[in-house]
Formats: C-alpha cells, sequence, structure tokens
C-alpha cells in the first residue's frame, strides 16, 4: 500500500531542511507547503520562522521536494537552488 500523504510531506521537509544546508533543527511547520501536486509528487514550501532567518544568503523563498514512493516507501528529493522547474 502507499505510504499516506502525511508521511510524503514529512520527507518533503526533511530534503528541504537539508537542502538550505540547516537540517530539521527548527519547527518543521514553519516550513509551510503551499501546493502539492498528486500526479508528480511536487511539493513546494515557504521557509518561515527561523527557516528562513536562518537560512543562507541566497537561499530561495520557495523551495520544491519531489516525493516518490516504491515498494511502500516514500522518498524525497530537494535542490537549492533548484535547476529549473521540474526538480
Amino acid at each position: 500500500a502507499e505510504p499516506p500523504w502525511a508521511l510524503r510531506l514529512w520527507c518533503a521537509k526533511e530534503a528541504a531542511a537539508k537542502a538550505i544546508g540547516l537540517g530539521m533543527r527548527f519547527d518543521p511547520r514553519d516550513l509551510r507547503v503551499v501546493s502539492v501536486s498528486a500526479g508528480s509528487g511536487a511539493v513546494d514550501m515557504e521557509p518561515r520562522g527561523a527557516w528562513k532567518n536562518q537560512a543562507p544568503a541566497g537561499s530561495p523563498a520557495r523551495l520544491r521536494a519531489r516525493t516518490h514512493v516504491r515498494d511502500g516507501l516514500a522518498i524525497a528529493l530537494c535542490r537549492s537552488p533548484p535547476l529549473d522547474s521540474r526538480c
């Protein structure tokens, strides 16, 4: 069975936190999910609070993670800065 979207969103937040070099040290609710594409698995997030204030200079205002499910496991990949909107 496919993992619930809550797990995919958590994986996306972890990937985004690592992509901007901060890890999961701040409140994950402040990595605000602004859109989800069920078809492609893309999750767009906006860092807020400490995530935004502590992010390195030049970090994007919006992060996109791609999630995927295989064999019942959820994974996510996020690049900062993204190569393009297809990431």
